[in-house]
């Protein structure tokens, strides 16, 4: 009888444990979620420069010269 109790005890603890646990995990999973979102905006926005910057026309003479001049 007693020992019934304590088992029965042990179980609610351990699936209390259980809920925390998958709760924490879960919360681990959105952040790194989130994180892997952000990282793609940031793709996003460069490669849209980068293709906006590939339909500039300048011969290489006019883009060195331009690299030059960019710091100044």
């Amino acid at each position: 009888m007693i020992l019934g109790k304590i088992k029965m005890i042990l179980i609610g603890v351990g699936g209390f444990l259980a809920v925390l646990f998958a709760a924490y995990v879960r919360g681990r999973q959105d952040h790194a979620d989130r994180i892997v979102r952000q990282q793609l905006e940031i793709y996003k926005d460069t490669r849209g420069k980068i293709d906006e910057a590939s339909n500039v026309k300048r011969d290489a003479d006019a883009s060195r010269e331009w690299l030059r001049n960019r710091n100044k």
